[in-house]
């Protein structure tokens, strides 16, 4: 059986070990009717420069680095493409920046919450991540990819002392979640919540091995309040 998505992603990342310059964004934007896309990018740039200035065999033939996390991708596109409400699924492959991800778009939230349930095949069904409503969006932190992303690291059998070494290397990273609306947001409940000055999105960093730097108990949850008009 082919592990899931975020164990797949962390087995390539693995092989970075000499840097944390790795860097998640999640951006999911909501309308008003419920609707809306959901986009992952993992962003290796700073990596990419490491590797430039290493140099190295630039042959054709030398095995394409990206190749597992391809094969990742596309088994998740072939499961979403049996949810109903949910469409354009694309890749994102930019080799040159050494950003990779997809994105979709989604009918409503249930289509949302089925979906971010396929990133993690040990994920109960009946654990919800994502509800909207006109007024209201929330996400729990129940299937926390961020705290899946840790285990994929450390491991099940890993070591104190691996755990400890893996923390210092990937001291500063973090999952970024962006959430953009078609109206006013009137609160959010994370304490870590960064609302614009246009008071239409919300950015919550979550730090995977700084817990100082998370304030509060939620994780990655919130509970957004919207303005109908």
């Amino acid at each position: 059986m082919k592990k899931h998505l975020i164990i797949g992603i962390f087995a390539f990342v693995s092989l970075f070990m000499f840097t944390g310059c790795i860097d998640f964004l999640e951006e999911i934007t909501y309308h008003r009717n419920g609707s809306g896309t959901y986009q992952f990018t993992v962003d290796m740039g700073e990596v990419k420069s490491l590797l430039d200035g290493l140099g190295g065999d630039d042959s054709k033939d030398k095995e394409d680095p990206m190749k597992d996390m391809s094969e990742k991708f596309d088994d998740l596109q072939t499961k979403l493409e049996k949810i109903q409400g949910i469409s354009n699924f694309k890749h994102i492959n930019d080799t040159s920046s050494f950003v990779f991800g997809f994105s979709f778009d989604f009918k409503n939230a249930v289509a949302l919450d089925q979906a971010l349930h396929q990133q993690d095949e040990k994920l109960a069904a009946s654990t919800k991540i994502f509800s909207g409503s006109k007024r209201l969006f929330s996400r729990s932190n129940e299937g926390s990819m961020a705290e899946s992303m840790k285990e994929a690291l450390a491991g099940d059998d890993a070591k104190e002392e691996d755990v400890a070494m893996i923390k210092s290397m990937f001291e500063d990273m973090k999952l970024r979640t962006v959430y953009h609306f078609d109206r006013h947001v009137k609160s959010s409940s994370n304490e870590n919540s960064m609302i614009s000055a246009d008071k239409k999105s919300v950015t919550l960093d979550y730090y995977f091995f700084k817990p100082e730097l998370n304030k509060g108990k939620e994780g990655v949850g919130t509970v957004i309040k919207l303005k109908w008009r």
